[in-house]
């Protein structure tokens, strides 16, 4: 379960630690300390070398874990998923705030941010005020959480299409070869049934395969809309 939870599927669990990827590695580790007896996680940036994907399965098993955790992050994403109490560096000083991330930008905020605005002049009388890192951080959290919102159940579904060929696929192959040793007998009955539980497997996956090709392109358009999204808050 641990292994599922770190996206170690089927046979990826039984790889040997030395032939994973940083990212894979990191992962691992993460999970040996979901999986040890403890009423406290200590976690230092941990979402270094992971994708949204498995980040995104971190912050679930993390919820999941019942002891406390203290997490030391820059991620946004992580913040405004799981603090609850914030312990912030700011301006040479250290101070702890009871709440959320999100109420912490909205009655506290960062410093170097609370004078941040200049004008755009488009005429005399025309001037508009550009949005304050403060506005920017807002808005970037809410484009952050708006993907993960968008693309999570999207990156699930392509996960279990793809489990779903690969279990037909292997199932197909047996009926396959015991269609072979049918037709040899001469069953008759058994190669009929045989025959209708290929063809329909084959049917499935086709369907799957239709399916997966859509949602792969609507995946890569969202994908692309949300990193424009998150260039042009990052060049504002």
């Amino acid at each position: 379960n641990i292994c599922g939870a770190m996206m170690f599927e089927g046979d990826d669990a039984l790889k040997k630690v030395g032939v994973l990827s940083g990212g894979e590695k990191s992962r691992v580790l993460l999970g040996k300390l979901l999986v040890k007896p403890a009423n406290m996680l200590l976690l230092d940036e941990p979402t270094n070398h992971l994708d949204m994907q498995s980040t995104e399965s971190l912050m679930d098993a993390l919820e999941a874990f019942p002891g406390a955790v203290v997490i030391v992050a820059h991620s946004e994403m992580i913040l405004h998923s799981m603090a609850e109490r914030l312990v912030v560096f700011d301006g040479g000083e250290v101070t702890v705030f009871e709440g959320t991330y999100q109420d912490f930008l909205d009655r506290v905020g960062w410093k170097d941010e609370e004078v941040d605005v200049s004008a755009s002049a488009k005429g005399a009388d025309d001037q508009k005020k550009c949005p304050t890192k403060k506005d920017l951080r807002r808005i970037r959290a809410e484009i952050i959480t708006q993907r993960s919102q968008t693309l999570g159940p999207m990156e699930q579904r392509i996960s279990d299409i793809e489990s779903s060929i690969m279990r037909l696929e292997s199932e197909m192959g047996k009926d396959n070869e015991l269609l072979v040793g049918a037709s040899i007998k001469g069953d008759g009955v058994l190669i009929k049934n045989l025959s209708i539980s290929v063809r329909k497997a084959q049917e499935t996956i086709e369907s799957l395969f239709d399916e997966l090709a859509l949602l792969s392109w609507e995946f890569e358009i969202k994908s692309k809309e949300f990193e424009e999204r998150l260039s042009e808050v990052n060049q504002a």
